[in-house]
Formats: C-alpha cells, structure tokens, sequence
C-alpha cells in the first residue's frame, strides 16, 4: 500500500471537507417532532452524497458560524396550480428584484393531495394506518424540500431531464424506498457546495 505524504494526505483531506448546512424549521405545519426527523433525515441523505452536510436547529441551539443558516418553512396552505396545470409543492422564498433567499417553504396539502393518489407496499395510501401514513408524508415532505435547497443552491429556477432537480416527481418517487430519482448531478455538486460555502460567509463573514 503507496504511503501518503503530509501535503498529499492534506489535500485528500480538504477534498473531503463538506459544505454544512443548518436547517431552521421556523414553521412545521402541525408535523410531529418524529415527522420532522424523517424530513431532515430525507435531505439530509440526499445532498450527503453531493458533499453537503445538513442538520437541523432547535430553537434552543447555538447557530454554527461555519454553517449556512437555511429557513424550512412547512405551510398549511396551497398556491394556484402552474401555468401547465401542477400543483405547486414547494417555493423559494424571494426578495424585491427577485433576489432568492436561505427561505424555503412547503406546502404540507398540496404534497398531502399528490400522495393520496399513490400506493405503498401494494396498498393504496388512503387505507394504509395513520402512523404509516404519517411516516410517508414526512418523507414526500424531506424530498421536496431537498428539491427546492437545490434551486436555491443552484440559483437557477430550471430544471434538468433526471435526478434532483427534474420539473415533477411521481407518488412512487416520492414515496419509495430508494432515492435514485433524486440524485444530485455530478455537474451540479461543485456549484452546491461552493455556494453553501459562500452562503455561510454573508451570514457569518470570513473566519479566521
């Protein structure tokens, strides 16, 4: 086995290093504590393999200096269906001029409404028990939440064919058990975390 010397072991090192991101639930949208742990967990795992390292805040917490601070905003009410006729799941939050802000909101009935139509394990979502279905809510909520940290990330209101940041997912996408359809593009990585990056330093300025 080639040994690694000091420079060569620093610098696998610093490609190692993560962007972090603290997620501050402001607004839950009546989800449970354990809900809430599913949802943080789903984009949690999903944006772990693009290198960006993701938590959750209590109110209780210490804000991270070296993390970038990101608003999830759980709402109980629905947009007006798109121009194509979907419904809206989730938005990023903006500024005037357009400029987007680390504010990212849900809408818990339209995710809710899109997943009822939808079948899990072989049954159909309406007649599974309520603790299932509580579970599955607040995975459809993490992934659609995960998709909308990437238009932010990304800066872009677009979307590509496949993976992540794909204009619709199925009930089947957003209730499986894998979550291949919602992989992070190799070109879109280097972006995500070089803006994490930048994030933290406007909300915390340059550390030492």
């Amino acid at each position: 086995m080639p040994a690694f010397g000091g420079q060569a072991m620093a610098g696998i090192l610093a490609g190692l290093m993560l962007g972090a991101i603290t997620i501050s639930v402001d607004q839950a949208g009546g989800l449970t504590p354990a809900q809430l742990q599913v949802v943080i967990g789903q984009m949690a795992d999903i944006w772990r393999d693009a290198g960006v390292e993701l938590t959750m805040r209590r109110s209780t917490d210490e804000p991270l200096a070296t993390h970038a601070m990101i608003s999830l905003r759980i709402v109980t009410f629905s947009l007006k269906p798109d121009g194509r006729g979907q419904p809206i799941l989730a938005w990023v939050g903006t500024a005037p001029e357009h400029v987007t802000l680390p504010l990212l909101f849900v809408s818990l009935p339209a995710i809710v409404s899109v997943i009822a139509g939808g079948d899990y394990g072989g049954h159909p979502v309406r007649k599974l028990p309520p603790d299932v279905t509580q579970s599955l809510v607040a995975r459809a909520v993490g992934r659609v939440a995960a998709h909308e940290l990437g238009h932010y990330l990304l800066q872009h209101g677009g979307h590509t064919p496949r993976g992540l940041m794909r204009a619709a997912f199925s009930p089947d996408d957003l209730l499986g058990g894998w979550l291949g359809p919602f992989r992070v593009s190799e070109a879109e990585r280097a972006a995500a975390v070089a803006e994490v990056s930048a994030v933290a330093r406007s909300q915390h300025g340059p550390q030492p």
